[in-house]
């Protein structure tokens, strides 16, 4: 009976005790359970983390997310496939046998072509450490002829010798790679693709530290999507020409991948690495400063309580309202002044700058004669006591040649509250401070 025909050999006749046996149950037991949290991770992800960071993501979320959990499983088990393997080269040929004959007629994998090749080379390697010709050749009459490997063919010149020992001395050297290395980078390459899927239009928007750090994520991504389109595109050619994967090539696909990709994100890396010089003159920052942002001279607001303002006054060093739900809110305002006609139109990627005090200002809109910006004004109380961001319009003047003359030229347009909880927006109906 031929061991090696999968389907007519019965694996529960192998020693139970076999150490070689209980380590291939071991990796089919690992396996199973990776694939568990593996289809766990993307229902979570789908279902929970997709809705949690919506503001962040942009429509490729879907496929990046589902690429970067596999890439994390792959490399997770290539990890755990080198602990295996380290295990293995201490082995005596009878262990590894029956470790590989397990895995060969019980493991799916091994039913494709590919891995059915080196399963059946692996174990004619073994047959011949142990000096059986017989079964030696059984495993290389079924693997096919266009496979092409050093140790293989050591293996034929034996069996049709008359030797009767191997020389294991000129087969190739075996290593495990460090599966901590493995598992490192199988993380940094899944962060790198999970990352195409963000918006950069939200991410780059910010201060330098949070611009930097996406930068950085940024440049993980393209190394990460080069490395993967370099491995195919030198894997689909080592198929095609039935030999090896070049090394060389692999670098210099590389390097052409990740060109490619620093030309088509250039603005993006620039606008996350560079430090911004401000557009503002020093005197716009003088007379920003000189407003009074807690004084109201409105009568209709003569009733207002203001006794808690400073408990939400803005502080850049503790404030949990951070600079991208003050651009979120600016964008929902926005979409209601296009609505109510004072402004024709507005970015959905707002230009955000600081005031000398650390308050977002953002410029939601520019026409022909003016430059709209809003300004937030810190965290209010409405009538109920509910919290909300006031935020200031105010438009620009522009000169003949399109820039903006600055915030002394300004006229104020309004002031307007918006509900943190239900993004309802007041109309505090005011136009001066």
């Amino acid at each position: 009976m031929n061991c090696y025909k999968q389907g007519e050999f019965d694996v529960t006749l192998l020693d139970e005790e076999s150490v070689g046996v209980k380590i291939a149950k071991r990796v089919i037991l690992v396996h199973k359970i990776s694939l568990l949290y593996f289809g766990l991770l993307l229902f979570l992800g789908y279902y929970y983390l997709k809705d949690y960071i919506r503001l962040y993501i942009d429509g490729s979320f879907n496929i990046s997310f589902f690429a970067s959990i596999l890439t994390l499983y792959v490399g997770l088990l290539s990890g755990y496939a080198n602990i295996t393997k380290k295990k293995l080269l201490s082995f005596v040929p009878k262990e590894v046998h029956d470790y590989t004959l397990y895995l060969y007629h019980r493991h799916v994998l091994c039913k494709s072509p590919g891995y059915k090749k080196l399963f059946l080379k692996s174990m004619a390697v073994a047959d011949a450490k142990m000096g059986d010709k017989e079964k030696c050749r059984q495993a290389v009459d079924l693997i096919p002829a266009s496979f092409k490997n050093d140790d293989l063919e050591l293996v034929k010149e034996w069996i049709n010798s008359e030797e009767q020992d191997f020389d294991e001395s000129k087969l190739a050297k075996q290593k495990a790679a460090n599966p901590f290395v493995i598992i490192i980078f199988a993380l940094l390459l899944a962060y790198g693709v999970f990352f195409i899927g963000m918006d950069l239009n939200y991410l780059s928007c910010g201060r330098y530290f949070q611009r930097f750090l996406t930068g950085l994520s940024l440049l993980d991504s393209i190394i990460s999507v080069s490395l993967i389109y370099a491995f195919g595109v030198s894997l689909i050619v080592a198929i095609h020409k039935k030999g090896k994967q070049n090394k060389k090539a692999f670098f210099i696909l590389f390097c052409i991948f990740s060109l490619l990709g620093c030309l088509i994100y250039k603005s993006e890396l620039v606008s996350c690495f560079e430090r911004y010089e401000p557009r503002w003159s020093d005197a716009d920052e003088e007379l920003i400063d000189s407003y009074d942002y807690d004084d109201y001279s409105s009568d209709d607001y003569s009733d207002y309580d203001y006794s808690n303002e400073e408990d939400y006054s803005i502080d850049a060093s503790s404030e949990p309202y951070n600079d991208i739900d003050i651009m979120n809110d600016m964008i929902i305002l926005a979409g209601f002044l296009k609505e109510q006609g004072i402004i024709e139109d507005y970015y959905s990627n707002l230009n955000l700058s600081y005031t000398a005090k650390g308050n977002v200002r953002g410029t939601v809109y520019r026409d022909e004669s003016y430059e709209y910006n809003l300004y937030d004004n810190g965290l209010k109380q409405d009538e109920n006591g509910n919290d909300c961001l006031e935020l200031v319009l105010e438009a620009e003047p522009l000169d003949e040649n399109g820039n903006s003359l600055g915030q002394t030229e300004a006229s104020l347009k309004g002031f307007y509250l918006i509900n943190l909880e239900t993004n309802k927006i007041i109309d505090e109906h005011k136009t001066h401070w």
